[in-house]
């Protein structure tokens, strides 16, 4: 049996004429395997977990009555983790009717202790003058 002449480069055209279909399908429309969506997916609904839940945890702080001893104690905390957990102990990330949120606790507490720590004043008392 003889082989036409035209199967080989037939085959590398085809071969070469996929791998450029593929990247255009990747590079020019966005394309990508599951597991990769759904990571996105994912960081994104953090991310806006984050930015509804934050917001909500710092006013809970400073409408306490002794904020600003709490932000001195906050402030105190050796590291990022002390300082999770010195908001997530306090109870400022519950949000109203809905269960705690085991998952995003740690992204949402340590995003709410950036925005207290960034904080100028509490309840009319200047942060910068406390030791």
């Amino acid at each position: 049996m003889t082989v036409p002449s035209w199967v080989k480069p037939g085959f590398w055209g085809l071969v070469i004429g996929a791998f450029a279909w593929w990247g255009v399908l990747v590079w020019g429309f966005g394309w990508m395997n599951p597991a990769t969506a759904r990571q996105m997916a994912d960081d994104q609904t953090q991310d806006a977990v984050v930015a509804v839940a934050s917001p909500y945890c710092t006013s809970r702080f400073e409408q306490q009555a002794n904020a600003v001893t709490s932000w001195q104690a906050l402030k105190k905390a050796a590291d990022n983790f002390d300082q999770d957990n010195y908001i997530e102990k306090g109870g400022y990330l519950d949000l109203p009717k809905t269960k705690p949120m085991s998952e995003l606790a740690d992204a949402v507490a340590s995003d709410c202790a950036r925005q207290l720590l960034a904080l100028k004043q509490i309840g009319g008392v200047t942060l910068s003058s406390l030791k």
